[in-house]
This record gives C-alpha cells, sequence and structure tokens, in this order.
C-alpha cells in the first residue's frame, strides 16, 4: 500500500497497530513520513512481511515471523526497535539505503541472514545497529556494503550453514564490501576471547571491521522483544 497522495504531495502521520497479518503476498507496507506500525504480528506471508519508506516513521515491537523476507527498507531517519524478526526465508533486515536510521533492541534470529546491506541508495547517513540478539542466522550477522555501526549487540552462532549462497561454515559475525567500512566494537561474539576464538563468530573483514574492543560477557537486557517471542 503507497502513501503518497494523487498531487504527489507526501502522506504523513500513519498509525497501523495491533493486527495480525498472516498467509499474503506480502504484509505491512508503509510510504509515507513521521508514522508508525506498532505492536502488529506478521506470519507466513510470501513476501516481505514489513516494507518501510519514507523518513521520521517508528517501528517498534512488531513481530515477522516465517516470512519470505522480514523488514526490508530503504527510509531515512527511522527507528527500528523492539521488534522480533525470526525464522525468515530471506534476510532479517534488507537495508537497501545508507540513511540515519536506528536498529535498537532487535531480536534476529534463525534468518538467511541477520542485516543485508546492499548499497542501493545512498541519503547520506549512516545506519546504526544497537543492543540486539543477532543469533543463529544461517548467513551472516551483518553483512553490509555501506558504512555501518554496529555496537552493543550480541552476535552469535551465526554463518554455520554449508549452503550454496548462503554461507560456507565461516560462523561469520561480519562481512564488509570492500571499500566500505564497519565499526563493530563493545559487541560479545560468543566468547570471552572475543572474534578470534574458535568457538566465536568471527570478523570476515579484519581490514575494515574494527571489532576492538568487545565484550566479554552476554549482554543481558532489561527491557527489549525478548517477550514477544512466543
Amino acid at each position: 500500500m503507497s502513501m503518497n497522495t494523487r498531487d504527489g504531495t507526501r502522506t504523513t502521520d500513519v498509525h497501523v497497530e495491533g493486527h495480525v497479518v498472516t498467509r499474503n503476498g506480502a504484509g505491512l507496507r508503509i510510504d509515507a513520513d513521521t508514522s508508525s506500525i506498532l505492536g502488529n504480528m506478521v506470519i507466513a506471508n510470501d513476501g516481505d512481511a514489513v516494507t518501510v519508506d519514507g523518513s521520521g516513521n517508528q517501528i517498534v515491537r512488531t513481530v515477522a515471523i516465517a516470512n519470505g523476507q522480514g523488514v526490508s527498507t530503504r527510509a531515512d531517519q527511522t527507528a527500528f526497535r523492539d521488534n522480533a524478526v525470526l525464522a525468515n526465508t530471506g534476510p532479517g533486515f534488507l537495508v537497501e539505503a545508507a540513511s540515519a536510521s536506528a536498529y535498537t533492541r532487535n531480536v534476529v534470529v534463525g534468518n538467511r541472514f541477520g542485516f543485508y546491506m546492499p548499497l542501493a541508495t545512498d541519503l547520506g547517513g549512516v545506519p546504526a545497529i544497537r543492543s540486539s540478539d543477532i543469533l543463529g542466522n544461517l548467513g551472516d550477522a551483518i553483512a553490509t556494503g555501506m558504512t555501518t555501526i554496529a555496537t552493543g549487540n550480541n552476535i552469535v552462532g551465526n554463518g554455520a550453514a554449508f549452503a550454496d549462497g548462503i554461507a560456507s561454515g565461516d560462523h561469520c559475525g561480519v562481512f564488509v564490501d570492500q571499500g566500505w567500512t564497519l565499526a563493530a566494537t563493545q559487541n560479545y561474539w560468543g566468547d570471552r576471547l572475543g572474534p578470534t576464538a574458535p568457538n566465536a563468530d568471527h570478523s570476515c573483514s579484519a581490514a575494515n571491521a574494527t571489532v576492538v574492543p568487545f565484550r566479554a560477557t552476554e549482554f543481558r537486557y532489561s527491557e527489549g522483544p525478548r517477550d514477544l517471542v512466543p
């Protein structure tokens, strides 16, 4: 559902709350500014669970389970907070714009990738992934082709799959395309010795991903989306 009006002006202040969306071609789509998707359950849709474009939006406490893809976005200055994105066939978050959006306190578990971030659009900002659980995704926890910040996350058990086009069992916590940088400090990698430990997730881009200093123990958040997970 597009939110542009016929005269070309932008729609604002759309609010979608408390819905269960299941077994459709796709889930929720919003193309508007200063709008919100709050407290929805989006389950077993063929395409994207949630698609977000526009600026100044909020996607909060929404659950996306077993869809063709989790959250797809080119939004700018948008907050993705306290969401649970689980067991989607595609990436948990497909981020196609370098923008000043924040991804905070999300649970991202068991998807094809955790965050998959090819640079399709450059809106002049840097996405920031903070205080999230990125766990057990088949491919990389964070695979990025844009300058990115990731800090305060649990990055554990990712990239273990032996599957063509997903991973080679290399336990990549992070991968960065050549020419871009990832500031991934103060994350927990699954071992107190950090991303160089044999049992930890690793940095697969040593030259352009900064991973030190790291966290030696798991983050245990007192708030967040854990209570949303069935």
